[in-house]
């Protein structure tokens, strides 16, 4: 378990490099909106992390079960992404009453992205180990005769 842990917790740190360097590209350089940056970012991030993240941290091989795999984790990244995206703009707004330096602003977008990723990074690792990357355990049939024999 803890390999696993610890390949999960390396493809989010990957993840959430990229994620908030393309935020405070799309935010600061490009002048998106908190939410679109922070959508934009997160879209193009979940690519490598679905496959880092099937093949790497849980060791699965071969074609991707659209339905069973890619589906849910699209859907997981998409509820995350536009929950950080809401809750960034939301800081967004908030720090403008503070001041009118884009730059702290692009650090509290970018912060508040992250913020909301850490959050979540538990969740996904239970759901990704327990359903939608999970190994399937044998059923009763299948276990050996000495385990199922009578003594």
């Amino acid at each position: 378990m803890f390999g696993k842990v610890w390949k999960y917790a390396s493809v989010s740190v990957f993840s959430t490099v990229l994620t908030a360097a393309l935020v405070a590209i799309f935010f600061d350089a490009l002048k998106l909106s908190a939410i679109a940056a922070t959508l934009w970012a997160n879209v193009l991030s979940t690519i490598p992390a679905y496959f880092l993240t099937r093949n790497w941290a849980w060791g699965k091989s071969g074609r991707s079960h659209f339905w069973q795999e890619v589906v849910p984790f699209w859907a997981i990244a998409g509820v995350s992404a536009v929950l950080a995206a809401v809750v960034s703009a939301a800081a967004d707004a908030e720090v403008k009453h503070f001041t009118h330096s884009h730059s702290l602003e692009t650090i509290v977008v970018t912060g508040t992205d992250l913020f909301v990723y850490g959050v979540i990074w538990v969740i996904k690792f239970f759901l990704f180990n327990n359903i939608l990357f999970a190994t399937p355990k044998p059923a009763e049939s299948e276990k050996p005769v000495s385990e199922t024999a009578d003594v």
